[in-house]
């Protein structure tokens, strides 16, 4: 049943649709509120402020969130209803400490939208006036805080469980989903519990009756679908939450502010918590109790925070809650240049295409690249040093479409790679097509020179910026690639933790904004030394020992591992002699790239931190990874939208999908013979980012831009995120055909040379050496030959880089030729005549 409550005459019309539209007839000018709300539970979006003034014998209305607060650089909106044509008449100005972007709107229902964005923080006035005359209680006063960094949320789901009268051995292919009374339809988490049934979870999000549908490989299973009854008490109701705590009226600098969230008694439903201020707070939560979350936040600088509590997608009771940050903060500084993103010009097939980076502390002989074309081939392509660590890539494209271009370093990928490499014209550009690589986006020294590559190739022409905030100020510059890409230099002067943002068009690249780890040049830190460290080959599942050795450096040993998947894990430490030397353990669950961070007094010691690879060679392969589904290219509020994440000769791994928008969206997985179905339900309008990755490393695409359209059914009016994170087996398809690879190696540039050339002693070991290195990828024959036949010994060993080592031994005084060919053309030189 759905009320209303408003001290006006109120009318109902009914649609056939399930909607409901409210009429009334404003009796005063000023300031109102409108609750509305379903089986005693405010419905999403409730309650609403508006504001209402006379205008053309009746009356005019103004409402909206961007009356009330806003971010910097983020657009805002309100709307202006009247009576008659009100966009001839309305007008809009805005006064603040800058100018404001305003447009306008008309929606020809007697309604304008009015969108401003502000580009600096503080106090904006809004006057909003029709016929000339401003309506009544304008101008509002709108508070923008700074920009989207300044701001950090957290949320947490609760759910529902139900136990169904169905049993199952294994949950391989089933699939579970919930109709609500008003047909929204969300995917539901699914396990075995007691007996072998199955539990089903959801977030009940309205009162009435449900239908839980269960299927099996896409079939509905026997007795399906379920009904079940929601009472109105299981609906989340914020006005049911209790905010308690010292936290929620004061805060200390740099130390943990507790504030408790009781939602016992609230039903169930999703808790949001933001917290926004002159720093970026950190935030955490622990459920101490069933429906008793203690969430802790701690700011780095004095000032005014606003931290918001929301639950089932309303403000709990006097949410947001002003706090007044006090105490010494910790000074960081915070430094950004900007620069013009040009569009890279077209490549085009069967003409060269070319790729630039620069890639400090690698060496050209562990250093590998391949390229994937749009019908699924890998191919080996020429890296060269084009010297101080200036690396060309380089190769011939056969068709147009999407290319990925893997960049490896010791059979790893480095960090960014796969790149997106469109061969002839560019279709969607954006900031999500942005990549930032190398280490200086993970760790560096201070006082020397660090850097990382931008590539902008794929996101179009921009404007691209690069902020970085810390205990010290960075010293930074651009340096041109002059293909659509650039790197960034930058210098510290103080060790510790900075902040890197990379933004193209005023919104954050893939995974930005990124943590840096900054190790003293000097100090007692410096003293720390790495032993006894292999960096790959570990396996999952295994203890991990390394050795650091301290030599006397006095503080406080500290060690954290960083998994594939973002969680952090404290390792162990113990002394093997104190004061001198350390074992550090920990057990690595999941395959791909950890990174093990070793601090003394929080400062890092050098190049922490190291790359763990675990897992073997070929064990994972993220470019093998495809997805397929309408859900993945668009799709519908309120309705359910899938795809499926083709893991099928890629190994075994860990599978994140990270899915941000508008809304949190209820995502959830299951398993397919060929990969893993992913479904979700967006509740508001807008773009949303699916990033997928494996073991770690962004598949082919990722992030996927996703246009969803509809009627806004919830959501924060901010940027949230949803996950799912699968450890998924080895799969290999029915009937896979492996294509033969084509190799281009040019032979008349590779060079042969040794006495082994020219010379043999009988029964003796001959060697010489072949150089394929600036020759490009081909298959290598090697033949010796002589009067009395073929050679009976001669082994081919490839030393790395292109180069190899031949050793052939002729037991007899003979006369003979030793035939080389790459591919299918001999070197030059080749025949070779030798004799003893």
């Amino acid at each position: 049943f759905l009320t209303v409550r408003l001290s006006l005459v109120l009318k109902f019309i009914i649609f056939f649709a399930g909607t409901v539209q409210v009429k009334y007839v404003p009796k005063k000018q000023g300031p109102h509120e409108l609750s509305i709300v379903q089986d005693g539970a405010h419905i999403a979006g409730s309650p609403l402020r508006f504001y209402v003034d006379g205008y053309h014998d009746g009356y005019a209305t103004v409402y909206g969130p961007g009356l009330q607060s806003t971010t910097v650089g983020e657009p805002s909106a309100f709307t202006v209803c009247a009576k008659g044509s009100a966009a001839k008449e309305l007008s809009v100005s805005i006064e603040g400490p800058a100018q404001s972007r305003i447009k306008i709107h008309d929606n020809k229902d007697g309604t304008c939208s009015v969108t401003w964005v502000p580009p600096v923080p503080g106090e904006y006035k809004v006057h909003v006036k029709l016929g000339g005359k401003e309506v009544h209680d304008s101008p509002f006063t709108v508070l923008v805080a700074g920009e989207g960094q300044k701001r950090a949320h957290l949320s947490v789901g609760s759910t529902s469980e139900v136990a169904l009268n169905i049993t199952q051995s294994e949950l391989k292919g089933i699939s579970a989903s919930i109709k609500s009374p008003s047909g929204i339809e969300e995917p539901c988490f699914v396990r075995l519990i007691e007996g072998g049934r199955l539990g089903v979870s959801f977030t009940p999000r309205e009162a009435g009756e449900h239908l839980i549908s269960v299927k099996r490989d896409g079939k509905l299973l026997p007795k399906a679908p379920f009904r079940i009854k929601v009472d109105k008490s299981q609906v989340g109701d914020a006005s049911r939450v209790q905010v308690t705590g010292a936290g929620k009226t004061q805060a200390e600098c740099m130390k943990d502010n507790e504030i408790l969230i009781d939602t016992s008694k609230a039903g169930y439903g999703g808790l949001s918590v933001s917290v926004q201020g002159p720093s970026k707070a950190e935030l955490s939560c622990k459920e101490v109790k069933a429906g008793l979350i203690k969430v802790n936040y701690k700011p780095t600088e004095p000032g005014v925070y606003v931290i918001a509590v929301k639950f089932a997608d309303n403000h709990v009771k006097d949410s947001p809650f002003t706090v007044q940050c006090t105490g010494k903060g910790a000074g960081r500084k915070r430094e950004e240049i900007t620069r013009k993103a040009e569009q890279a010009g077209l490549a085009l097939p069967n003409k060269e295409a070319l790729m630039f980076l620069k890639l400090p502390n690698m060496s050209a002989m562990d250093s590998s690249a391949k390229i994937l074309d749009p019908k699924g081939r890998t191919e080996d392509v020429e890296m060269r040093d084009l010297g101080d660590q200036f690396y060309q890539i380089r190769w011939i494209p056969k068709m147009e479409g999407l290319h990925y271009l893997s960049i490896m370093h010791k059979d790893a990928h480095i960090y960014g790679s796969p790149f997106q490499f469109t061969v002839g014209s560019f279709t969607e550009g954006g900031a999500h097509k942005v990549r930032a690589s190398g280490m200086g986006v993970i760790r560096g020294e201070t006082n020397l020179p660090q850097l990382f590559n931008i590539y902008t190739r794929e996101a179009g022409a921009g404007n691209l910026s690069v902020s970085m905030e810390g205990p010290s100020k960075a010293e930074m510059e651009f340096v041109d690639h002059k293909d659509g890409n650039c790197h960034v230099k930058y210098k510290v002067a103080e060790p510790g933790e900075y902040i890197v943002g990379v933004k193209f068009n005023d919104q954050h690249i893939t995974d930005s904004p990124f943590k840096v780890f900054i190790a003293p040049a000097t100090g007692e830190a410096r003293k720390l030394e790495l032993a006894q460290f292999h960096d790959q080959g570990i396996p999952a599942g295994k203890a991990f020992t390394f050795t650091v050795l301290t030599h006397r450096a006095r503080g406080h040993l500290e060690a954290k591992v960083a998994t594939p998947t973002n969680e952090v894990e404290t390792i162990d430490i113990v002394p093997i002699e104190e004061g001198e030397s350390y074992a550090l353990r920990f057990v690595p669950k999941e395959s791909g790239n950890h990174y093990i961070h070793v601090t003394l007094d929080g400062a890092p010691m050098r190049d922490s931190p190291f790359r763990l690879r675990v897992g073997g060679r070929d064990q994972c392969d993220p470019t093998a990874i495809s997805v397929t589904g309408d859900g993945i290219k668009k799709g519908n509020t309120g309705q359910k939208c899938e795809f499926i994440v083709c893991t099928a000769n890629a190994g075994s791994g860990i599978l994140n999908v990270q899915l941000d928008g508008p809304s949190k969206a209820t995502l959830d997985a299951y398993e397919l013979e060929r990969g893993y179905k992913v479904r979700y339900t967006p509740l508001a309008p807008g773009d949303y980012y699916a990033a997928i990755k494996y073991n770690g490393i962004h598949i082919p695409g990722s992030p996927f831009k996703i246009p969803i359209e509809g009627k806004v059914l919830g959501g924060n009016g901010y940027n949230e995120s949803s996950f799912v994170k699968i450890d998924a087996v080895a799969k290999t398809t029915k009937g896979t055909v492996v294509a033969v690879p084509e190799y281009k190696g040019d032979a008349s540039k590779v060079e042969a040379k040794g006495a082994g050339l020219n010379k043999f002693f009988p029964g003796r070991p001959a060697v010489f050496t072949i150089d394929t290195g600036l020759a490009g990828p081909n298959i290598l024959m090697v033949g010796v030959v002589t009067t009395k036949g073929p050679c009976d010994e001669v082994v081919v060993k490839h030393q790395g880089g292109g180069h190899y080592t031949v050793t052939y031994k002729v037991p007899d005084r003979v006369k003979g030729f030793i035939f080389i060919k790459y591919g299918d053309e001999e070197i030059p030189g080749s025949p070779f005549s030798i004799e003893p």
